[in-house]
Order: C-alpha cells, then structure tokens, then sequence
C-alpha cells in the first residue's frame, strides 16, 4: 500500500539548486507556536536575526579596525552605520533578500534537503525563510527534518518535509521549480 508520503515523494520533481534561503531551528516550545497569517519584517527580523546579528557584529569589527588606523575614515563609517541602522525598521520585506544567502539543496515542492551544521534532530521542527520571487515578499514555510544523512568530515545533510506551506508560499515554490526547469531544458539544448 502507497503512504501519502511516498506519492508525495514521486508527485513532485526534485531540483538542485542554489536557493535563496535561510533557516531557524525551533524549540519545542516555539514549534507549538503556529506561524502568523501575516509575515512581516518585524517578524522576520525577531526570527532571523542570528544572521543579522552576525554581520552587525563584523561592520562594527571592521569600524574599530578602521577607527584605529584611521580615526576620521572610522567616524564616518560609524555615522553610515548608525544612519543604517536608524532606516531599517522602515526597509520593506523585500530588502529581507539581503540578509539571505543562497544555500546549495535539493528542493522540490514537497520538501527540502541541505546541509546543516548545527546539532539537529530528527523530528526537529525548522522555519525556512525563502525569497524565490523577485518580485513577491519573502515567505515562511514550516518544515520537519524527516532524515539526517551524515557526511564524512562536514555537517549533516537534513531532509526536510514541508508541513506548512501557505497559498502564496506554493504558488513561489511552484514557480521557482518551473522557472529552474525551463532554464536547464535551454541548457540541455543549447539555446
């Protein structure tokens, strides 16, 4: 007897590629917390902002770098980066893509595998926030790592299920697969 899980497996085409994509593992706690209706930078940034944080942290390294070498060269960096830092509450959820970096996986309107280097857990829940469309604001999908798969010297590759996939989350993901599609069909071809 075929499991939905395995129709699903063979009802979708996989794709590897570099997507633009980042990710947020949960707790417990927080994975019983359902996503919002409505994603907004605010949210975004109060769930992703590891990587924000990270690159806060290396401008306001190489400011002092460059304050020490250069005293005048180090204010004016650190005037741009408060005056940065003042307008973007105000940026739109499509300045989001800045912060994302584009991961290499294998995805297909189902699920997701990429490698992960932090400890994970089978059954672990996991946020992916995805800008496939230029064009659309960013989107959320809930997912649940369904296989770790080990790798020799390096962190683990992760399957992820999607779980929670809105309309216009699909509809991107659909879209992206089609688009990356026809791009390699051109390739194959040589057009």
């Amino acid at each position: 007897m075929m499991t939905d899980n395995a129709s699903q497996k063979r009802a979708y085409f996989r794709l590897d590629v570099n997507i633009p994509m980042a990710y947020r593992l949960l707790s417990e706690e927080d994975a019983a917390i359902p996503l919002p209706s409505i994603i907004d930078t605010a949210y975004i940034e109060q769930h992703f902002r590891t990587k924000l944080t990270d690159v806060d942290q290396k401008i306001e390294h190489l400011i002092a770098l460059i304050g020490g070498q250069h005293k005048v060269l180090g204010e004016m960096f650190s005037a741009i980066n408060e005056k940065m830092n003042l307008l973007a509450p105000a940026l739109s959820e499509k300045a989001i893509r800045g912060i994302v970096s584009h991961i290499p996986a294998n995805l297909s309107a189902g699920g997701v595998s990429f490698v992960i280097s932090e400890p994970i857990k089978h059954g672990q829940m996991v946020d992916l926030l995805l800008a496939l469309d230029n064009n659309a604001e960013p989107v959320i999908i809930r997912s649940q790592i369904v296989k770790i798969i080990p790798q020799e010297n390096q962190p683990s590759m992760a399957a992820l299920e999607f779980v929670h996939v809105n309309e216009e989350a699909r509809r991107q993901l659909v879209y992206f697969i089609q688009t990356q599609e026809l791009a390699a069909a051109r390739l194959r071809r040589g057009d």
